[in-house]
């Protein structure tokens, strides 16, 4: 499986109506109960009505076949951000899962995922080389030089 950064910031906001959404926009996600209306959008698409919001998350859609194992899926990256104490959502869609995280703990939920088997894809090479593999691994690759770093 692989953990796919979603460009930009999020917000995850409650509206009295649909009214102010930006329902075009690329990235929106809204749940709705007896108790009110949320919403989770792009920082830039968030409603200037919101009642209430929460800025600061970064989004990531889990990628791959997520058929029969879909919730075996949504339990382990469910599990995780309870285990780890950090602020998270999950949310399923059709054909694919949404996990969502607060940005200060990205790199601290990513690297648990990457240790788990998922492959961490953000968009920058550099890192997801360094976050997709463990000290040992990289030592090991690097052993020959291990002299010069010591």
């Amino acid at each position: 499986m692989v953990v796919r950064k979603i460009e930009g910031a999020f917000t995850v906001c409650k509206v009295s109506d649909l009214s102010g959404v930006e329902l075009g926009a690329e990235c929106c996600f809204i749940g709705k109960t007896n108790e009110g209306i949320s919403v989770i959008c792009q920082t830039k698409d968030a409603p200037g009505t919101s009642m209430d919001r929460e800025d600061g998350w970064s989004a990531f859609s889990v990628e791959g076949v997520l058929d029969v194992s879909r919730t075996a899926v949504l339990a382990e990256i469910s599990a995780l951000l309870t285990e780890e104490q950090n602020e998270g959502l999950v949310f399923s869609a059709f054909d694919k899962e949404y996990m969502f995280v607060k940005q200060k703990f990205e790199m601290k939920i990513l690297s648990r995922l990457s240790g788990k088997g998922y492959e961490i894809s953000t968009g920058d090479a550099y890192g997801d080389y360094f976050i997709n593999r463990s000290v040992t691994d990289i030592m090991s690759e690097y052993g020959e030089q291990e002299d010069e770093w010591t």
